[in-house]
């Protein structure tokens, strides 16, 4: 086949007009076959959508939300074969959907939303454990650079979404609609024990956990929290991180 052929195929089953296709049909019947086909392929991109992002579908509903999914897919197919992870983008593309414009706050559940798949999905590692930093002295302590678990997602949020999102992620959710003011909220998603976790997080937690992904050292991630933020408990954040099981444990003894 021509790559022609599979561009207006490739076009047929995004816009749902077969006229693009209809020269390569040799039969009457095949048209009905080729539309059946389209949907098929449609509905199974709209239904991995919904179950990777279930409270963007909870919030919204599935008359709201399945077409919201299919203007999506229309927008960027799956790229691989499994449908499993699609949808990296959909977050951002929910921010700019017209129809979403009075759920001003509807992006920052799908990116939780997404945060939560990708620290399910990622690679298992074994977390820094307090045993480990136990054995090595301050000084080595301060100049380590553990880098977070690979499964660990931090996100900058503007609106303060976490507590909503997490009730309907573990079933409490709540039949109104949901008002909300705008506000920074910063969030780590990860999954240290098999278990996905979140955590809302103060300001210089956020920088400090930044500063940590960027490659910093522990003391080099609490003096940059530390100037940008005064309040900063550099102590407490570095055993948040270590009880948590946030920070990777590959570079230690």
């Amino acid at each position: 086949m021509s790559r022609q052929f599979y561009d207006d195929f490739a076009d047929a089953l995004r816009s749902g007009d077969h006229e693009a296709a209809r020269p390569y049909l040799e039969r009457p019947g095949h048209a009905a076959r080729l539309a059946v086909y389209c949907n098929n392929v449609a509905s199974s991109a709209i239904e991995a959508l919904r179950a990777a992002y279930p409270v963007v579908n909870a919030l919204t509903g599935a008359r709201f939300f399945s077409p919201m999914a299919k203007a999506f897919w229309q927008s960027g197919p799956p790229r691989t074969r499994s449908l499993t992870g699609y949808g990296s983008g959909f977050a951002d593309f929910v921010d700019g959907y017209q129809p979403a414009r009075t759920l001003p706050y509807l992006a920052d559940i799908a990116r939780l939303d997404r945060a939560w798949l990708e620290a399910h999905l990622a690679a298992d590692a074994s977390p820094c454990r307090p045993g480990q930093m136990a054995q090595l002295p301050p000084d080595r302590i301060a100049a380590l650079n553990p880098g977070l678990h690979p499964s660990a997602r931090l996100l900058c949020l503007a609106w303060p979404v976490h507590g909503i999102w997490q009730r309907h992620r573990s079933g409490r959710s709540e039949a109104r609609r949901v008002t909300l003011a705008p506000k920074a909220q910063g969030v780590l998603v990860w999954r240290p024990f098999g278990d996905v976790r979140s955590v809302v997080l103060d300001p210089g937690s956020v920088r400090f956990i930044a500063s940590l992904d960027e490659g910093q050292s522990l003391a080099e991630a609490s003096e940059d929290a530390l100037i940008q933020h005064a309040g900063f408990d550099p102590a407490r954040a570095f055993e948040a991180a270590l009880t948590g099981g946030y920070l990777s444990g590959d570079a230690l003894p």
